[in-house]
């Protein structure tokens, strides 16, 4: 799987041009200095493409987690926008974001983490406490937020997780629930809420997601959510400085 993400990378910067003073890439225009928005990386540097291989590897081991206990989910934030805005990941997006679509999927990852024969350690950030799990013989950190109940993280296991110290944040995989309307975030999502099956897959589809498959909530929510998360601007391909400058 690794080979196939780095080809993938590789393959969109041999798109890369110059226009306008900028870059361009898949149709998509940014600025030659713009970093990624979360780790701060230069784009297609070794840094971007080492991380975004182990970010994708690490979904996909989530995806098939998820598809195998049958709970539904969707990409979510970002890669939803990036889906229904260009059908791949932005390129400038170096996180990912899951939301899990019914009540099978609360109690899944919460049954998770309260069934964990392991008592709960804080990692440096104050706000986050952590158990190891292991998903298919992988170990992984699941992590979660003590404000925010809704909110889950999912990392790979390193020997020391202070070597997670050296990005700008913390990464992984979010994984967030919606609650009488509103998800971890405290995002009103109502719409997305009212649209979603409780018993079945029917309301989202798996797609090809740039290097990986992934399943996608249908157009009608996605939509609703993305113009009230994003605004109308969300249907700009361009790097949002960019749009900046010509609305």
């Amino acid at each position: 799987m690794s080979n196939k993400i780095k080809e993938y990378y590789d393959n969109l910067k041999l798109t890369q041009k110059e226009f306008n003073n900028n870059y361009i890439v898949d149709g998509i225009e940014y600025p030659k200095n713009i970093k990624t928005h979360h780790q701060e990386f230069e784009l297609f540097s070794d840094n971007h493409i080492n991380y975004m291989t182990k970010l994708f590897n690490l979904f996909e081991v989530l995806h098939n987690w998820l598809e195998d206990n049958n709970i539904p989910y969707t990409i979510y934030c970002g890669n939803l926008l990036g889906y229904y805005r260009q059908n791949n990941q932005i390129l400038w997006d170096d996180d990912f974001d899951v939301l899990l679509t019914t009540d099978k999927g609360i109690e899944f990852i919460n049954n998770i983490w309260n069934n964990i024969n392991e008592k709960e350690q804080q990692i440096w950030d104050k706000y986050w406490i952590y158990k190891t799990i292991k998903i298919n013989d992988q170990k992984m950190f699941l992590i979660k937020h003590i404000n925010k109940s809704k909110l889950y993280k999912l990392l790979y296991f390193e020997d020391d997780l202070n070597n997670l110290k050296k990005y700008k944040d913390l990464g992984g995989i979010d994984i967030t629930y919606i609650v009488n309307g509103k998800d971890g975030w405290e995002q009103n999502v109502s719409y997305i809420e009212a649209h979603m099956s409780k018993s079945n897959m029917n309301n989202s589809s798996i797609v090809q997601y740039g290097p990986v498959i992934a399943r996608v909530l249908d157009k009608e929510p996605s939509i609703k959510y993305l113009l009230d998360t994003y605004g109308t601007q969300y249907i700009n391909r361009n790097h949002p400085y960019l749009n900046k400058k010509t609305v």
